[in-house]
């Protein structure tokens, strides 16, 4: 009981830290996927757009209260798709003071592992991406978004297989 307790817990605290970026108003889908444009500014909107519409659209990746995923072939495709979109909207460097866009950064490496599959995901390396940006967020942003960084952390040792999750 208490360990289904801890998972709705962490379900309940990622959709409410992340309830005020999910519901950002986003331009019409076909919109956000067009051509990178030139202005930075531009470009740093889409790429909340995107991520927003992307959390919509797949239940922000989270885990249930049972622990169990939302890991369906339909999500790893809106993942996948989105994924290397948002990343190609954010600027090659991103200031380490940006803390927003460290957070967008973190949240659409997950999606692209995550648009393998968990085991797929950690087995071919690509997990070792994400634990490193949510190391960044820990480290030089642990107050973005009410500790977003230490949801992400948490949420992927629970999803994870042995041995990741031991």
């Amino acid at each position: 009981m208490k360990l289904k307790i801890i998972f709705l817990t962490l379900s309940l605290q990622s959709f409410n830290v992340s309830l005020s970026f999910v519901v950002r108003p986003a331009r019409s889908l076909k919109t956000l996927l067009n051509d990178k444009l030139s202005s930075d500014d531009t470009n740093r909107e889409r790429a909340l757009d995107l991520l927003s519409e992307t959390r919509k659209r797949t239940n922000g990746n989270c885990l249930r209260y049972d622990g169990s995923t939302i890991d369906t072939k339909q999500n790893r495709e809106i993942w996948g798709g989105n994924a290397g979109k948002i990343l190609s909207f954010l600027p090659s460097k991103i200031p380490n003071e940006d803390s927003l866009l460290w957070q967008v950064y973190t949240e659409a490496i997950m999606y692209k592992t995550s648009s393998k599959g968990i085991v797929k995901g950690i087995s071919s390396g690509s997990a070792f991406a994400f634990l490193k940006a949510v190391d960044n967020l820990v480290k030089n942003h642990a107050k973005q978004d009410n500790g977003v960084a230490f949801i992400f952390d948490g949420a992927y040792h629970l999803a994870a297989p042995w041995p990741a999750k031991s």
